[in-house]
């Protein structure tokens, strides 16, 4: 899982993340730089860790 609020400043260690993850289940999720992370931010993070059979709450 990787939050960010910016993928776009330095997408040569995100294209190489990617590329390391590649065939794993994995989250890629932009935050707003102006108002940083939100409830909206931490159900997508649940959900995906319920879909990726973790355990979330």
């Amino acid at each position: 899982m990787w939050l960010d609020d910016d993928f776009g400043e330095y997408p040569k260690p995100r294209e190489g993340f990617e590329r390391a993850r590649a065939g794993t289940p994995t989250l890629l999720h932009e935050v707003s730089a102006k108002v940083g992370l939100v409830d909206e931010d931490f159900a997508t993070v649940a959900a995906w860790a319920r879909s990726a059979g973790g355990a979330a709450a």
